[in-house]
């Protein structure tokens, strides 16, 4: 696989988790830790699976390994905390262990090609860590932009209340006596008004 596209696979499941964050239920603390346990686990074995190999093989192996166990724990613990910034945090972890697992990759190469292989790791880490970021601060401009077209629904539908009891309230002073005071005891009921 080119790092392109191993880039372009990063960006694309970043952009998954960003959408699993607003869909996704928040897990118990019990849950959360057989979460972790299970990330542990799953690293002993992967990691026991690299001692067959030999020189870089086992190098990459082993960052692989660590690689998912961070993955693991991140997701773990963005589902239990099930915050804005839990998922970005999430995310930058997944975007460190895709660039633990590149940096280690480019270990067996030499001169200008290792630089390079570097660089592009480097390149991929950073365009994912800053999607996140924008993702973060685009999910929190939306959220006070939603709780300020609330909060200005909310007033114009009190300013418009308001102006429909006044109209009922003006329709009563054509009346006189019982009649008026049962006109304007009705508008104040059907308005929530003492």
């Amino acid at each position: 696989m080119t790092k392109f596209t191993s880039a372009l696979l990063t960006g694309a499941c970043a952009a998954l988790f960003a959408v699993a964050a607003q869909a996704a239920p928040q897990t118990t603390k019990a849950e959360y830790e057989a979460a972790k346990a299970h990330a542990e686990e799953t690293y002993k074995v992967a990691r026991e699976k690299c001692n067959s190999l030999a020189a870089h093989a086992k190098d990459v192996c082993v960052a692989e390994a660590k690689a998912q166990r961070m993955r693991d724990e991140a997701s773990a613990m963005a589902a239990y905390k099930n915050t804005p910034s839990a998922w970005y945090d999430q995310q930058v972890k997944h975007a460190d262990a895709e660039y633990l697992v590149a940096k280690e990759k480019c270990e067996s190469l030499t001169g200008n090609e290792k630089d390079v292989c570097t660089t592009e790791a480097k390149a991929a880490h950073t365009k994912a860590v800053a999607d996140a970021k924008a993702r973060y601060k685009s999910s929190e401009a939306q959220s006070d932009a939603n709780k300020q077209a609330t909060e200005a629904r909310k007033d114009a539908a009190e300013d418009k209340r308001e102006a429909n009891y006044k109209v009922e309230l003006q329709r009563c002073d054509d009346l006189a006596g019982d009649a008026k005071e049962a006109c304007v005891a009705r508008a104040k009921r059907i308005f929530g008004k003492s």
